[in-house]
């Protein structure tokens, strides 16, 4: 009786000197010096009102990281925010902000070298993570200089198996479009991957069945700006696509196209010829010239406008060769120019921006908020009039080479998602320009006259984690932290298979440039801890994490 007894005891002990030894290296000693205790993180997430999805599975990854012993607080904030505080300041600690698919990212520069190359991390740009890796660098730099496909493809390839390893972020989901329009009293509509029913061929293409011509288009979420030089986030880029023209678009298939350039030749590795649509005008009236092209691209270099200077970095002189030609001249090879640089630039009227900013007394263009003097283009709508936190309206450009066939748009603003399915059944909008749930879609798609799509995103949603700041700037922690993330019951549970598991920044979507074969990382906590215990972590007897010795 008193052996068994003794027996128990020393099960007992062992068992308990067990169990803390998974979570501290030396559990016979004190608790590690508190100065090596890893500090709270702050996660930025979005809102409940806003994405109540989204919300929930931030919440879900944020107890997956208290499980490692890291002290979280969860702070919801506004999209905006996370725009301002993380891709304009770079200053957080962690945050789910997503990267739009918008077609110019079709073509891998974007996600391959401006956000993440070292060179694009400061303030302004696109790097928020502040990922520093000159392995990295050197092969999203190779990609934008090789021109031939199959070796730049290479090239892709090595930069997602270095991204892979690092984790500067970590991919979560391509979420599908879910989006919902009036199919009663609207036709045509034309989806693209990556914007849903928010692309410019969408706004161009869809017409009215009967007497209904100005489509009331429907948005959780105000604009917050109509400066097309401002760093913005996909709301405002709807909106700019169809008051502003570039000089080529990606079609609905993803090709590069001529969109106000009736034609531009390659005539070799560093030199493009663009000739201009004739009869173009702007909003006010005023021809398009070639004077306004080399102006728009002469005017960004000069002031180094954020969001285009990765676009651009590769060009060295515009010319004007005629009244509705130039010709540009590169420094070097750009594989990306024609489906980045020349389609993601807006044309801007030279009569209106040359004397900006002085002439309106601000220090950068970037702070003109004149709306009505500023947001004139040259694209298929014109900006009628903004109030702010209602709507927006833009009327049909009569005289645009590609003229609309609805009359007008009226953006709504509305405060949440369900409010904005409660219009559209009510036919008090005739679009939807976010995602629905999957419980919303079902919704939807009951009411016969109403048509959901459901398009695939080559954008994704990432867990940022700002590598400038300790924990972060320690790859197996960020490691650890990636193997919190239950991508694949996201996928199932919370978006009902309307997304697709993220591994790169490039998605399967995408098939030419995503590479099947790099690490993946799924939820796994035992592998997490293992991560953090073979880099030299420790646990104290509380299960808190700490730095390892000397860190």
């Amino acid at each position: 009786m008193e052996k068994r007894f003794f027996k128990t005891i020393f099960i007992f002990l062992l068992s308990l000197l067990a169990f803390s030894m998974v979570w501290t290296s030396d559990p016979l000693f004190a608790d590690p010096p508190a100065e090596r205790k890893v500090r709270k993180i702050e996660f930025a997430i979005t809102t409940p009102g806003y994405d109540p999805i989204r919300h929930d599975w931030c919440v879900l990854i944020a107890e997956n990281w208290k499980k490692l012993g890291v002290d979280v607080e969860i702070k919801p904030v506004d999209t905006s925010v996370m725009v301002s505080q993380g891709l304009n300041k770079h200053d957080f600690d962690t945050m789910v902000l997503s990267w739009g698919g918008i077609p110019e990212r079709i073509d891998p520069d974007y996600f391959t070298f401006t956000i993440l190359d070292s060179s694009q991390a400061i303030e302004g740009r696109y790097n928020m993570d502040g990922y520093n890796n000159p392995e990295y660098d050197k092969w999203a730099r190779k990609q934008r200089v090789t021109m031939d496909p199959g070796e730049r493809r290479k090239a892709v390839f090595k930069a997602q198996e270095i991204f892979a390893s690092d984790q500067p972020e970590t991919p979560v989901i391509h979420q599908n479009y879910i989006h919902a329009y009036n199919s009663a009293d609207f036709d045509g509509a034309v989806p693209m991957m990556g914007e849903g029913l928010n692309s410019r061929w969408n706004f161009v293409g869809i017409h009215p069945k009967g007497s209904q011509k100005l489509l009331r288009y429907g948005h959780p979420e105000d604009v917050k700006t109509l400066n097309p030089m401002k760093m913005v986030g996909l709301h405002e880029l709807a909106i700019f696509r169809v008051i502003y023209d570039q000089l080529m678009a990606l079609d609905p298939e993803g090709k590069v196209v001529p969109w106000a350039a009736k034609e531009a030749k390659v005539v070799n590795d560093r030199t493009v010829e663009v000739t201009l649509r004739q009869g173009m005008t702007f909003h006010d009236g005023k021809p398009v010239t070639a004077d306004d092209v080399k102006f728009t691209f002469d005017y960004l270099r000069k002031w180094k406008i954020g969001p285009f200077v990765a676009a651009l970095k590769s060009l060295d002189s515009v010319e004007k060769t005629g009244n509705l030609s130039v010709v540009f001249k590169l420094k070097e090879p750009d594989a990306s120019f024609l489906g980045y640089a020349l389609s993601y630039v807006y044309i801007l009227p030279k009569h209106i921006w040359e004397n900006i900013p002085e002439k309106v007394g601000v220090k950068s263009p970037e702070d003109w908020t004149d709306w009505k003097a500023l947001a004139i283009g040259s694209g298929p709508f014109k900006y009628e009039y903004w109030r702010r936190g209602e709507e927006m309206k833009l009327v049909r450009h009569e005289g645009h080479f590609s003229k609309p066939k609805i009359e007008g748009i009226l953006r709504i603003v509305f405060g949440d998602m369900q409010s904005l399915v409660m219009a559209l059944q009510k036919k008090e909008i005739d679009l939807v320009g976010w995602n629905l749930s999957p419980l919303q879609a079902k919704t939807l798609k009951s009411n016969r006259s109403i048509t959901v799509v459901n398009v695939p995103n080559h954008g994704f949603f990432p867990i940022h984690y700002n590598c400038r700041k300790k924990p972060f700037d320690d790859v197996a922690f960020r490691r650890a932290l990636a193997y919190c993330i239950p991508k694949k019951r996201i996928v199932e549970e919370f978006h009902e298979g309307y997304a697709v598991e993220a591994q790169s920044t490039i998605g399967p979507m995408n098939k030419f440039w995503h590479n099947p074969n790099i690490e993946k990382f799924d939820l796994d906590l035992e592998k997490a801890r293992k991560t953090l215990k073979d880099a030299g972590y420790e646990w104290d007897s509380k299960g808190k994490l700490y730095y390892p010795k000397g860190k």
